[in-house]
C-alpha cells in the first residue's frame, strides 16, 4: 500500500465524501460556480464539521490563493482534501486542477502544456484516465517540491 489508504465499506459517495472531510484538515474545491451535486455536498459537510473550506473557480485571481496559502503556511502538516465535479460533469477539470495546484504549490515545471496535451490525447483515444492517478502524481510532486532545499 504505497499511499496507506483504506477503502470504505460503503459504495455510496456521501459516505466517502463525509469521511474525506472528517479525515482532512481542510478542503479545497476546484469547480465552476454554483456548486452542485456531490461538490455542493462536500462544501456542506466541510461547514458542518467546522473544517476550513476553500473554493477556486475558473477565472480566479492570484489574490484568491492568499487565504489557502496562509492556512497551509501556518501548519507543520496538513491533510488537504481536494474535491470537485466528475470529469463527465466538467471536462476541463483535469486541466484546471493542474493549473490551480501548480499555482498553489509552485509546481509549474511539472505541469507543462505538453503534459496537459498528452493527457488530453489519452482521453480522446478512449484511454481511461484515473483521477486517483492524477491526485497521487500531484502528491508525489508536492513531496518532491518541499523536499528540495
Amino acid at each position: 500500500r504505497k499511499y496507506n489508504l483504506k477503502e470504505t465499506k460503503s459504495t455510496k459517495y456521501p459516505v466517502r465524501t463525509r469521511l474525506n472531510i472528517i479525515h482532512s484538515d481542510a478542503t479545497l474545491i476546484l469547480s465552476p460556480l454554483p456548486l452542485t451535486g456531490g461538490t455542493a455536498l462536500t462544501a456542506k459537510y466541510a461547514r458542518k464539521e467546522g473544517k476550513a473550506l476553500f473554493t477556486l473557480s475558473p477565472g480566479f485571481e492570484p489574490r484568491d490563493l492568499l487565504a489557502l496559502k496562509s492556512f497551509l503556511a501556518s501548519r507543520d502538516s496538513c491533510r488537504l482534501n481536494v474535491a470537485g465535479p466528475r470529469l463527465s460533469q466538467w471536462p476541463d477539470a483535469r486541466n484546471f486542477a493542474m493549473m490551480a495546484l501548480s499555482q498553489i504549490f509552485g509546481l509549474s515545471q511539472f505541469f507543462s502544456s505538453n503534459h496537459i496535451k498528452a493527457s488530453s490525447k489519452l482521453q480522446e483515444k478512449g484511454k481511461k484516465t484515473d483521477a486517483w492517478h492524477l491526485v497521487f502524481s500531484i502528491a508525489e510532486m508536492i513531496k518532491w517540491r518541499f523536499a528540495q532545499p
